[in-house]
């Protein structure tokens, strides 16, 4: 079963036998593949490598096989390329997108895909929100990219169509007047504290429960929270593997803190009078609990906070001002607080930069928040949102 002589059958001193052979070498890097395997017998051993190299024949990585199937290509470079450089929770996301893909053209030989077959991919996700239709066609597109480097393909199909949209679902948002009532009637001052920051800055829910004591600062004289991570929960360790060189704190029971979503992320938020009186009293409460944790926002255990948990309290605080969650079939979660709290920075006449920068959406990092919106600017976007809900009364 020897390819170009580099097969061999040998039997070791454990008594182990031993298949292995050489196949094509690496498209993409040159370097040497060869394909192994292991069985109490010859036979075994052979039968298995057999197996590897029939899968092997079947995605596309030996002289004169076929194409490979989408399906095929997609879980290899999943597998060799895309895995290792994602966090835990986009792995299982390009893992759904991959799912989805294969279910409308997975059995499709990838040297045979044309507009027909996009056209159709891009049918099969319109029925998806816009994000996740979006994220599955990077993935498709990301991965005939690779399929093109190693020439298993001469051109890449998802790159010659307009990109997918998907069926935008309605987004239900309170209005300034409803959000201004839910952080009046909260009587805990650590979920007040929470809610005022979600609706006047437009914190990301992840970046808002990763708050922690670290991240409380004084910036030209005037107090401030500097973004540079969020809290994501892992609950199986077996999953939790991060890419390589990635900045992550594990804070146990499954719970880490790792860079925001995007560079953008790093930003800077300044805090005016409502929001440090609301910060000031949290904190006094802290100190007197006796609160030893890295964390800002902690449960009576002192732990940090699951979503699933604000999501409890937030449908409580929703109750309190007469909103039952779900009851017209459609979810408010508090992701959208971030969309009231852009309404509210648009309408208070906040500059787009300035704006962008709170939002953490600017196309700089860190640096960008100082050149696009100094201090007074950000301070003054904080006082139009707390006055715009009419807390500075």
């Amino acid at each position: 079963m020897a390819m170009n002589g580099g097969g061999s059958t040998y039997k070791s001193a454990d008594g182990i036998w031993h298949a292995a052979i050489d196949i094509e070498p690496d498209r993409a890097t040159g370097r040497r593949r060869r394909l192994t395997a292991q069985g109490k017998t010859k036979a075994v051993a052979n039968a298995r490598l057999r197996m590897k190299l029939d899968a092997y024949v079947r995605k596309g990585f030996t002289p004169n096989s076929p194409s490979p199937r989408l399906m095929d290509w997609l879980e290899t470079w999943y597998h060799e390329r895309a895995e290792a450089n994602l966090r835990p929770n986009s792995r299982r996301s390009y893992e759904n997108a991959i799912v989805r893909l294969n279910k409308i053209a997975g059995a499709r030989r990838i040297n045979s895909l044309g507009h027909r077959d996009m056209a159709a991919i891009q049918d099969g996700l319109k029925c998806y929100s816009p994000k996740t239709a979006t994220l599955t066609w990077s993935v498709l597109k990301n991965a005939l990219e690779a399929a093109r480097d190693e020439n298993l393909i001469q051109v890449n199909p998802a790159k010659m169509v307009r990109t997918v949209s998907g069926r935008r679902r309605p987004m239900k948002v309170l209005s300034p007047a409803q959000a201004a009532e839910l952080i009046k009637a909260e009587p805990d001052p650590m979920w007040r504290l929470n809610w005022l920051l979600a609706f006047t800055t437009g914190l990301r829910q992840g970046e808002r429960l990763g708050l922690t004591m670290d991240e409380l600062t004084t910036l030209n004289g005037r107090r401030a929270l500097v973004i540079d991570h969020q809290l994501q929960r892992i609950p199986d360790s077996r999953k939790a593997d991060w890419p390589l060189g990635e900045d992550v704190t594990d804070l146990g029971d499954g719970f880490w803190l790792c860079p925001p979503k995007t560079d953008s992320g790093e930003r800077i938020v300044v805090l005016d009078d409502v929001m440090c009186g609301a910060l000031d009293e949290w904190l006094a409460i802290r100190k007197k609990k006796g609160v030893d944790s890295p964390m800002l926002f902690v449960t009576n255990r002192g732990t940090p906070i699951d979503r699933r948990i604000e999501y409890f309290h937030w449908d409580k605080a929703l109750l309190r001002i007469g909103i039952v969650n779900g009851e017209d079939g459609v979810r408010l979660r508090p992701h959208s607080a971030r969309h009231t709290a852009d309404t509210l920075f648009a309408n208070a006449g906040v500059p787009e930069s300035t704006r962008l920068a709170l939002m953490g959406h600017s196309d700089g990092a860190m640096d960008s928040v100082y050149l696009h919106a100094d201090t007074e600017a950000l301070l003054e976007a904080s006082e139009g949102a707390t006055g715009a809900l009419g807390l500075t009364d």
